[in-house]
């Protein structure tokens, strides 16, 4: 049942840390694209989502060792 738990929880994890690490990259190239407007507090909410997917996935990879029996 542990290692069940810990394959779930590695999973979640990594998942949010792959994909929220792309989308920072993404945010980040998204600033080179030209705007007719500039709506700069929707880039800084996209950029806070994804560091912070990014930084809750690989603190729990970090968290969850893997099980010994």
């Amino acid at each position: 049942m542990t290692t069940f738990i810990w394959f779930i929880t590695a999973w979640v994890g990594g998942t949010a840390a792959i994909l929220g690490s792309l989308m920072t990259i993404a945010t980040f190239l998204l600033w080179l694209v030209p705007q007719k407007s500039p709506s700069w507090q929707n880039r800084f909410k996209l950029l806070g989502v994804s560091l912070g997917m990014a930084i809750v996935g690989f603190a729990l990879l970090i968290a969850v060792p893997f099980p010994s029996n």
